[in-house]
């Protein structure tokens, strides 16, 4: 894409941020709603690029369900292991 036109580009990009809109309005309300739905389309398109890549049937099979399953587990409510609880929360559950 770095080589191609400015109108290129510029559809590309409105391309790029309603796909990030229609992930983000699927997801929970909150300040880093839009950095989520980013990470998550991300995500996703490097995983069909990887999975395309490769020229081995179970490694792509393995690559698509990891992606989907990190897309999946970011989703989810609560803490997630790349963001761990803050103390407090973690000492009100340990209660």
């Amino acid at each position: 894409m770095p080589r191609q036109g400015e109108a290129v580009r510029q559809g590309f990009t409105a391309r790029v941020r309603g796909m990030v809109a229609r992930l983000a309005g699927l997801l929970p309300e909150g300040k880093r709603r839009e950095d989520a739905a980013l990470a998550a389309a991300a995500t996703l398109i490097g995983t069909l690029v990887l999975a395309r890549a490769v020229d081995d049937p179970v490694l792509s099979d393995r690559i698509l369900a990891a992606g989907r399953d990190a897309v999946s587990r970011s989703a989810e409510p609560g803490p997630h292991p790349a963001k761990p609880a803050p103390p407090a929360a973690q000492a009100a559950t340990a209660s």
